[in-house]
């Protein structure tokens, strides 16, 4: 298969390999993300069970915007079987939504799952001003992995939520303890739940002698050998099940309550993009204004963006990524912020745009494709490609 340029050190499975037996469905979770045409930080669904579901995100450079959880978020940092590439140990904050303050920070490594809580700010991932965009050198830029367990709705978390910290990692973390906190190392964690969210639940298995949810679920191969892969996600039809067989280590998401959902159109398909992307389609030259925004040139690098009277120097490169995002993802993210505090919330109607500590303004949803588009390609940087280059 063709591959995405930063993608070329993953370890992919034979794609002429022998298919499961029917009903089953699989595909693998390197492969969907090393698909030419997909971008990056895309929290693209790979399986769903009504409103809670997998998303598949992959990145070569920090996150450069914070999320507040509109319901907890089981985040598992996938290998990719590139070593070097296996061994980054990104850093999480945990932010106060309200004054965007630290609550704590950890550092995650491979195959570790940790809690993103519901109502709080995560960012991973983070630069300091000026907020120059990493170096890589030519030919070197990589993307890591990730699997993410949510909602797609607001879903408050359970009182059963499995809040643990795992053998060994107690001393990874700092800040304040009354947040709520999970972090497990799944290759050397035993069989049980690791994470809940709605009626749904992630379940870690070890060795399994067959697998089969009553509902039906998807199965996430995390250490395994032929006829397996790691990282391939298998779709189990309700009343269906299958061999454990070459299965070390994997995560079950399934529930009681409602059946699993058939493969979604990401499996087929690169999901598309919401606009053409940068460098495609021309710039808009500063100063320009739309939607109640004005936006002027600044030092190099910075623009200052007006919002009803408030003002602020904004990193033009993360928010011309900032903006695409949102539109990738349907201004239905919540509430997300970038650097220089420029953010938008899209759970009120209409949806908001605003600067943290200043005003916002309202912009009707069937007026945000332009809006942001035209913010979009005012904003970028001279010389920006929204897809980083290899």
């Amino acid at each position: 298969m063709s591959r995405h340029p930063c993608t070329t050190t993953w370890k992919l499975p034979d794609p002429a390999r022998e298919a499961l037996p029917s009903p089953l469905l699989r595909t693998n979770l390197r492969a969907l993300c090393a698909r030419p045409g997909r971008f990056e930080h895309h929290l693209m669904v790979v399986a769903r069970i009504g409103d809670d579901r997998l998303e598949c995100p992959t990145a070569s450079e920090p996150l450069y915007f914070a999320h507040e959880n509109l319901s907890d978020e089981w985040v598992v940092t996938l290998p990719t079987g590139n070593a070097m590439l296996d061994a980054f140990e990104p850093r999480v904050f945990i932010q106060d939504a309200a004054s965007g303050e630290d609550e704590s920070r950890f550092v995650q490594r491979t195959l570790e799952l940790v809690l993103h809580p519901y109502g709080h700010l995560h960012w991973p991932g983070r630069l300091r001003p000026p907020y120059a965009p990493p170096p890589v050198p030519p030919g070197m830029r990589q993307c890591g992995l990730t699997l993410v367990y949510c909602a797609a709705v607001d879903t408050p978390p359970r009182d059963d939520r499995p809040l643990r910290i795992g053998q060994g990692l107690e001393a990874k973390g700092k800040g304040d303890p009354s947040v709520p906190r999970a972090h497990l190392d799944l290759t050397r964690e035993p069989s049980g739940v690791v994470g809940r969210v709605g009626d749904s639940r992630l379940e870690l298995l070890v060795a399994p002698e067959r697998i089969a949810p009553a509902r039906g679920g998807y199965v996430v191969v995390l250490e395994g050998e032929a006829p397996h892969h790691p990282t391939d996600l298998v779709f189990i039809p309700e009343s269906a099940s299958m061999s454990g067989h070459g299965i070390a280590r994997a995560l079950l998401f399934t529930s009681d309550a409602r059946p699993a959902e058939p493969p979604p159109a990401s499996w087929a398909e690169v999901p598309p993009a919401p606009f053409p992307p940068l460098p495609l389609g021309e710039r808009l030259p500063l100063p320009f204004e739309t939607g109640g925004i004005r936006l002027e040139a600044s030092e190099p690098g910075f623009v200052r963006m007006h919002v009803a009277g408030s003002s602020a120097e904004v990193p033009r490169h993360w928010a011309a990524r900032f903006f695409f995002r949102w539109a990738l993802h349907d201004y239905r993210l919540g509430y997300v912020e970038t650097y220089g505090g420029l953010y938008v919330d899209d759970r009120p109607e209409p949806p908001r745009i605003g600067l943290r500590g200043g005003a916002f303004v309202s912009i009707a949803r069937d007026a945000l494709p332009a809006v942001v588009e035209a913010l979009y390609r005012a904003v970028a940087p001279e010389g920006y490609v929204e897809d980083p280059l290899p």
